[in-house]
């Protein structure tokens, strides 16, 4: 079985920090790689490409590529990854879109809780063989 690696992508630093602190405690032996925004996504995982499984948590709304645009890209290229909208602003048609497009696995909506955020990643991350 493949590693995991979360990938949290949101132009707002403190956000990003709150995330990255929960699922370090929680996630513990779990790659994490943050980023600002899409771009710097993609840039950290083609360098730390170590034959993981990623899940990916984007915001919608970020810089240069929107959070849509960029979760596409990374079920292209990485086809065997499992993707988290995380969002305030997306529009609902837009979210469903993505759930059909892209299996979009869930929609975290801002301000996120620490329960909803463990409820979405913990199938994927605790209780593997």
């Amino acid at each position: 079985m493949k590693e995991k690696c979360i990938v949290l992508v949101d132009d707002e630093a403190i956000i990003l920090m709150a995330l990255k602190m929960e699922c370090k405690r929680r996630y513990k032996q779990t790659d994490i790689i943050t980023a600002l925004n899409a771009e710097q996504a993609l840039q950290h995982i083609e360098q730390n490409k170590k034959g993981q499984d990623y899940i990916v948590i984007s915001d919608y709304q970020l810089p240069g590529m929107k959070g849509d645009a960029f979760l596409r890209r990374i079920m292209q290229e990485y086809p065997g990854s499992v993707m988290i909208l995380l969002t305030g602003q997306a529009p609902d048609l837009t979210i469903q879109s993505m759930k059909n497009d892209l299996s979009l696995k869930a929609c975290l909506h801002k301000p996120w809780r620490v329960n909803d955020l463990y409820e979405v990643l913990d199938p994927f991350l605790l209780h593997q063989t």
